[in-house]
């Protein structure tokens, strides 16, 4: 049986499509846990409708705490050998579970990675990564070199696209997750769970509908985004020596680090902040410890983006790295005018 969790936050939007399209899959062995985080709209009401409803529905109300929160108390109520998770603004394919359990049985890979569409108010672009259908123990590692994200590219670090084995996500999730983290949440469970994994398949279609929001949490600045920063680049160092993977992914953890450094300065630098604000994030995006890591690796931050980094860090100047923000949130604006 696959665990479908469903957090949800004010999402009454949306919802009905979302629950929709898991009760309309055609794969039937599945449980849906929709863990509702203390939303103040009708996300509570839609849910109890299809609880009503579907007899493999089941609703959990808390208070709220954020998405991870909400996920975590999903999995701790669930009963499936697998687990998929899909966010309350999405949907997915009638075939989605079907497609990636065929795929499992087939394999019996530790973890099933699908493509995904990218939607918006004008369009679906399907976004399908050039993966093989399988690797084994001997070419697991070429997955692994891809987990940590760089300026250039990225493996996903979602839960949503991907079917997971139920005693590994759990050992992962008690050692790795934090209740109170509400942005990079993703990050704290995917690169643990596939480094444990010693088999890997992709089912090379796009099977889940992610909705690009204005304002959403994934954008929004955040005076915290510093601390989940370093809070999880030190989980994923401690996670690479439980692993025996501390030597040989050491590098590649910091170029993550970077990636981070990057969306916190979009979101925070970049964004609606005090100027006050601005110049305590920088001067802690500016710490010893993050600019050795930038100077030690120039030649990942690429594009324009990546040498404004390099040089703010090369020059140690806060003011720098603020005018640089704001120069390019106002020139080279990444905001797409086209998402819901």
């Amino acid at each position: 049986m696959i665990s479908v969790i469903v957090p949800i936050y004010n999402a009454q939007k949306y919802l009905r499509e979302c629950l929709d399209s898991i009760a309309n899959q055609t794969y039937n062995d599945i449980e849906v846990i929709m863990v509702n985080d203390g939303s103040t709209d009708e996300s509570g009401k839609i849910c109890r409708e299809y609880e009503e409803k579907y007899a493999n529905f089941h609703l959990i109300n808390k208070e709220n705490g954020g998405q991870m929160s909400a996920w975590i108390l999903g999995v701790k109520n669930s009963h499936g050998e697998y687990f998929g998770f899909v966010d309350s603004d999405d949907y997915i394919e009638p075939t989605m579970y079907e497609e990636m359990m065929r795929c499992e049985e087939k394999t019996n890979a530790d973890v099933v990675m699908c493509g995904r569409y990218n939607l918006n108010t004008v369009s679906a672009v399907p976004s399908v990564p050039d993966y093989k259908e399988y690797y084994d123990e001997k070419t697991i590692s070429e997955i692994y070199d891809i987990v940590f994200p760089t300026m250039s590219s990225s493996f996903s670090q979602a839960r949503w696209d991907k079917l997971f084995k139920r005693d590994i996500y759990i050992e992962n999730m008690n050692r790795y997750c934090q209740n109170t983290v509400r942005t990079f949440e993703d990050r704290f469970i995917v690169g643990p769970y596939i480094f444990s994994c010693k088999s890997f398949a992709f089912v090379p279609k796009p099977l889940y509908y992610w909705r690009e929001i204005k304002g959403s949490s994934s954008r929004k600045p955040r005076p915290e985004l510093c601390d989940i920063m370093e809070s999880l680049y030190k989980t994923q160092l401690i996670m690479l020596k439980d692993k025996g993977f501390y030597e040989s992914y050491k590098d590649k953890a910091e170029v993550g680090k970077i990636d981070i450094i990057r969306a916190i300065i979009e979101r925070n630098l970049g964004g609606k902040v005090a100027l006050k604000s601005k110049y305590k994030i920088a001067a802690r995006l500016l710490s010893n410890e993050n600019r050795e890591i930038v100077l030690k690796h120039k030649k990942d931050c690429v594009g324009k983006f990546g040498k404004y980094i390099y040089y703010a860090n090369k020059l140690n100047s806060k003011s720098f790295m603020i005018l640089g923000a704001v120069f390019f949130r106002v020139f080279l604006k990444k905001d797409n005018d086209e998402a819901f």
